[in-house]
């Protein structure tokens, strides 16, 4: 039996994917992308408890665990999945093609974005922050994000070469954010790195990550290929790799468990068709849809939660953050003086409009670089990979970490840092989610834009469907990839 508070935290992320196919029923006629709908259930059922549902049995308490949940045990719980079918389901011969735009956007891009937006948060936010802090904020709101990414691009049926393009920039970049971000937290907390010190923390993160990921896949492969497999079998064998691929490099090894998971994904979407038998690959590609459609509906929605709750609590004052028992950690550090001011919104919005900025930036400066590499890149394709700059579920991980984090002294940047993460995820999945299909509706139908955008073969088989026509996120949009990807056939 299990005890009553993880029995309300089971109820609650049992009514999250009931939200999810109630709401994607609903929505098959709008414009609305699921995923845009879920966040805002999320953002609903954190005020509400915050408000006036907190003493309700079983929900209230159910939500204040979601709310409070530590952000490893979340990481663990939902990127292996997302991670990993995400990469592995990336088309193998595009991959094979565009991976020097991949790699642009998703390391230099994201050393680059990293970069200019400390210097946003050094001298136009009006917080007073170190070059450090800065860098540490830069690194944790710079990378693109795969579950968000990953999700409304499929979502919204957006070309194939783009949407490869994007999710591989985004699986990769969040792998880099999390190497940056290793190091400047040291810095932050007052270690004293030298430049050797540094290198080999790098070093162990950048390498040792997509290393374990390999040896993974290798084990994977081998195992697919060669002991006879059901669809449910194959997919409980590929999820328990990514699983322990990042508990080995996380816990283990003291790397980097996100570039782990990308790089065993990865290679099994170039491995093809050599690791499973073809009578296999669509029951495994449905078996791993409906695993993935879950963990994006708890992604969503718990993100949600997480960013209404804590940024509620974050506005108390002290006395009565003082007062309170079992306290967010949003609500303890009020009782440090730390609060979020009203003024704040409007910095989360500037803020947000810099990064688009900053990413417009990144897509220009690089758009040279692609346009006669791989597929190419039109100056549709390329308004479509700034527009997908979006934040989600492993910049806010990295954000409740900072939250969390006792050797940080200085309670109002850890305060800070949440708040204009999590308005950094709300905006970029809601205004530039919602928008997604659209823009490409408008890309196709002006003049030539449609020409510019199938002239890669990008268009998905099942085309981007028009207005109107919802589809589930990370679903049924992915079946082309049965004939090309391993993992997620």
């Amino acid at each position: 039996m299990v005890g009553p508070a993880i029995a309300d935290a089971i109820f609650v992320a049992t009514t999250a994917v009931f939200l999810a196919i109630v709401s994607g029923s609903l929505l098959k006629r709008t414009h609305v992308p699921l995923t845009v709908i879920l966040l805002l259930w999320g953002l609903a059922i954190g005020v509400g408890n915050a408000t006036f549902t907190k003493n309700w049995d079983y929900w209230g308490p159910g939500v204040m665990i979601w709310r409070d949940i530590d952000a490893h045990f979340l990481a663990a719980l939902l990127l292996p999945p997302i991670l990993y079918i995400g990469a592995s389901g990336l088309e193998r011969q595009v991959l094979l093609t565009n991976w020097f735009h991949i790699l642009l956007l998703g390391v230099v891009g994201v050393v680059t974005g990293c970069g200019m937006t400390a210097v946003v948060a050094h001298f136009i936010l009006p917080y007073d922050w170190s070059w450090p802090q800065s860098l540490l904020f830069g690194a944790i709101v710079a990378a693109t994000d795969p579950v968000a990414a990953v999700a409304l691009l499929k979502e919204v049926g957006a070309p194939v070469d783009v949407r490869v393009t994007v999710d591989g920039e985004a699986l990769i970049d969040d792998g880099v954010a999390y190497v940056l971000y290793s190091v400047m937290l040291a810095f932050v907390r007052g270690e004293s790195l030298n430049a050797g010190g540094v290198i080999k923390m790098l070093a162990r993160q950048s390498v040792g990550g997509p290393a374990i990921g390999v040896a993974f896949a290798v084990c994977l492969a081998g195992w697919l290929r060669w002991v006879p497999q059901e669809a449910p079998a194959a997919a409980g064998a590929a999820l328990t790799a990514a699983f322990a691929a990042f508990f080995v490099a996380e816990q283990i090894l003291l790397t980097s468990g996100i570039l782990s998971v990308v790089a065993l994904g990865m290679a099994m979407a170039l491995l093809g068709r050599a690791t499973h038998s073809d009578a296999l690959a669509k029951p495994l590609q449905h078996t791993l849809d409906a695993v993935e459609y879950i963990a994006n509906a708890l992604a969503f929605v718990i993100t949600g939660i997480i960013i209404a709750g804590q940024t509620y609590d974050g506005q108390a004052g002290p006395s009565g953050a003082a007062a309170a028992a079992g306290s967010s950690e949003a609500l303890m550090l009020a009782g440090q003086g730390a609060r979020i001011m009203a003024r704040d919104y409007g910095w989360g919005v500037a803020l947000w409009l810099l990064l688009m900025v900053i990413r417009v930036i990144n897509v220009t400066v690089f758009f040279p670089l692609m346009r006669p590499t791989g597929h190419g890149m039109t100056p549709a394709a390329a308004v479509i990979t700034a527009w997908s700059g979006l934040r989600g579920l492993v910049g806010l991980v990295l954000a409740l970490l900072v939250l969390g984090d006792e050797e940080i002294g200085d309670a109002g940047y850890k305060l800070q840092t949440f708040f204009l993460m999590g308005i950094t995820v709300v905006l970029t999945v809601v205004v530039q989610g919602s928008t997604f299909e659209g823009l490409l509706w408008v890309l196709a139908s002006a003049g030539g834009a449609k020409a510019d955008l199938t002239c890669q073969s990008t268009l998905s088989s099942e085309g981007a469907h028009p207005p109107g026509q919802q589809a589930l996120p990370n679903a049924e949009v992915a079946s082309h990839a049965a004939s090309n990807s391993s993992g997620v056939p």
